[in-house]
């Protein structure tokens, strides 16, 4: 046979725990979440303390209609004393913090005085990416996954309290 028909052959030694461990590798689990170490967005953070699903599939509604009609005023004013703004966001724990915030950058506008109403605006200087729509959409995830752990826990309180 020539040197070229030869078939390579491939010698594996599968090394005792103790002897890796002396090779200066850890042997086992990593005891940290790779996911743990990255850091949230504020605006992340401010999504994640949202606690109602409704109220976040209201918001991302909200964003997503901003970023894909960006010139549409209808989508860039939101009336306070609307029944679903009132009951999803004004309602709810940090959905104005969120809306309001830098990195959003709605404004309160209280211009029609003569019905008292009140208004948060998103001025045209504002766009509004659709890495925000995601990143709500990241949200419900963790908020649903949030609830049925809780949901979990409360039937094996109930489980064992029975």
């Amino acid at each position: 046979k020539t040197l070229l028909s030869a078939k390579p052959v491939l010698a594996v030694r599968i090394l005792p725990e103790k002897e890796f461990g002396n090779m200066g590798y850890t042997v086992g689990y990593s005891t940290t979440n790779a996911a743990s170490k990255l850091e949230l967005t504020p605006l992340e953070k401010i999504l994640r303390k949202i606690p109602s699903v409704k109220s976040l599939e209201v918001l991302s509604k909200i964003c997503r209609n901003i970023s894909q009609n960006p010139n549409e005023p209808k989508y860039r004013k939101l009336r306070l004393a609307n029944k679903m703004i009132k009951a999803n966001i004004v309602d709810v724990d940090n959905c104005i913090d969120f809306l309001t915030d830098e990195g959003i950058g709605f404004v309160e506008d209280n211009s029609d005085d003569e019905k008292k109403e009140k208004f948060l605006v998103l001025p045209a200087s504002k766009k509004i990416k659709f890495t925000i729509v995601q990143s709500i959409e990241k949200a419900i995830d963790y908020r649903e996954k949030e609830d049925e752990n809780q949901q979990k826990q409360k039937a094996k309180i109930r489980k064992i309290s029975a």
